[in-house]
């Protein structure tokens, strides 16, 4: 493990969630998932999706909470889209009432 990130809608306060944790995991290859994915079956994790043609990401669904593992490979663009997403919508209220309100409308 390189880098966890707590993401998604749950990490911004204030902001409208579904009750479902996101959590960014950059390892040094996700592609190469025996390095990380027996110690996370073990503690029940399940693997659930695979995207080869999106930076290799992997989704596993955690085992007592309802969980999603996002597996990037450490230093793909893609993780630091996530953050600068969610720490946007930290920093700055009127957006994040604005992207609230459009989730809740797509509902």
């Amino acid at each position: 493990m390189r880098r966890i990130e707590h993401e998604g809608s749950t990490s911004v306060p204030g902001l409208a969630a579904k009750p479902c944790i996101e959590i960014v995991l950059a390892v040094a290859s996700s592609p190469a998932a025996d390095s990380y994915l027996g110690g996370m079956v073990a503690a029940g994790y399940v693997l659930r999706i695979r995207e080869p043609d999106w930076f290799a990401h992997r989704v596993l669904k955690g085992p007592d909470s309802n969980v999603n593992l996002h597996v990037f490979t450490d230093g793909y663009p893609e993780i630091d889209e996530m953050i600068r997403f969610r720490d946007w919508l930290r920093a700055h209220p009127e957006d994040r009432e604005r992207y609230g309100k459009k989730k809740r409308e797509l509902v």
